[in-house]
């Protein structure tokens, strides 16, 4: 199977991002200026590098500002573009930033420098699911906006969470979780009445009798039952990359809903990245690296990478980590800085981290 057709495959649906990168000139602090301005403050943001922690973990925590870059102005036309990311120095002009505190949530808190903290979670696993810290910024510039930014880090012990943020789209520290499940049946002998056996046609009874061998055995090539799965992983040695699914998402907190014969309702997450195994496989600009989540209630896709056609490129940045390898499972987590645009106006830019432990399918 070509390269194209299996990332095709594995991005099939209906995908509302529909963005191209074009060529601008830099960003001068006049327009960095002009859009916080006109923004009020929504163009900052506190972002953590990894916003889902174990008892006594740390995380970094930093300031961006998102720039969008001014179009041609003899551009009817203009497309759709990325916007830029900056992160905020401690010397910048713009803004200063004060008053880093944890407004829930407990931890610690330690500054790498005024405009970059690092947080450590509790030693110990307490009742509380998240932490909230925020931090106070105060403009340098008139007509800036004073702005307090706030971001969450979260505690949870799901095997399968995803955490998305895209502010523009209503989708703030948005949780979705799953219950790794399969609709698939094997065929078994266990409890057949030997008299009933004993009148199946012998080809059938060879079947059941050499698939409950083999699944038994859990050493088939393809695992049949993992196929099924809606958590599934599947590595492909000839092209050397890897394929991750997760389908039949829903927001953390409802009652997971699923459907029967493999088909699963609720959100769906498939990511695709070079490499296998225990390590950190970044995500590469090539026609099988890609993200993309369908977010069914709102009817929208969010992604990054070379998604279905090239007039789909977005820069894909992030990465895929295997922590632990098993004969029937890959534990891990992902990140990456995602794009939708819900019109035709302007591209939301957010990121997306999600927790994984994956039915191996080969």
């Amino acid at each position: 199977m070509k390269r194209r057709s299996i990332v095709n495959t594995l991005f099939v649906c209906v995908f509302s991002l529909a963005l191209a990168i074009s060529a601008f000139g830099q960003i001068d602090e006049a327009a960095i200026i002009d859009q916080s301005r006109a923004e009020k403050g929504k163009n900052l943001l506190l972002e953590v590098d990894k916003p889902l922690l174990e008892p006594g973990e740390t995380t970094r925590m930093s300031i961006k500002i998102l720039v969008y870059p001014t179009p041609d102005p003899t551009n009817e036309t203009p497309p759709l573009v990325i916007p830029n990311e900056i992160v905020l120095s401690p010397d910048s002009a713009l803004y200063s930033a004060t008053n880093w505190r944890i407004v829930e949530g407990g931890g610690s808190l330690v500054g790498v420098d005024a405009t970059t903290f690092n947080y450590t979670a509790p030693a110990i696993k307490t009742a509380a699911t998240h932490a909230t810290i925020s931090v106070d910024l105060n403009p340098k510039k008139p007509g800036l906006p004073k702005v307090t930014l706030l971001a969450t880090i979260n505690f949870d012990k799901n095997d399968n969470l995803v955490i998305l943020n895209v502010p523009d789209v209503g989708l703030s520290n948005a949780r979705f979780a799953l219950t790794e499940s399969t609709a698939f049946k094997a065929p078994t002998m266990q409890g057949v009445d030997p008299r009933v056996a004993a009148n199946l046609p012998p080809d059938v009874l060879a079947k059941m009798k050499e698939a409950q061998k083999r699944i038994g055995q859990q050493d088939m090539s393809i695992g049949v039952a993992a196929t099924a799965s809606n958590a599934k992983y599947m590595f492909d040695p000839i092209k050397e990359f890897a394929t991750y699914s997760l389908v039949g998402l829903n927001p953390l907190g409802t009652k997971q809903v699923t459907g029967t014969a493999g088909a699963f309702n609720g959100d769906q997450l498939q990511f695709a990245a070079d490499g296998n195994g225990v390590g950190t496989h970044a995500f590469a600009a090539n026609d099988t690296n890609g993200l993309i989540f369908h977010w069914k209630s709102g009817n929208l896709g969010i992604g990054c990478g070379e998604l279905n056609a090239d007039d789909l490129k977005t820069p894909c940045k992030g990465a895929v980590v295997i922590e632990k390898e098993h004969a029937d499972y890959m534990v891990g987590y992902a990140y990456a800085i995602v794009y939708t645009a819900r019109d035709s106006k302007k591209v939301s830019r957010g990121k997306i981290y999600v927790k994984f432990k994956l039915r191996r399918v080969n």
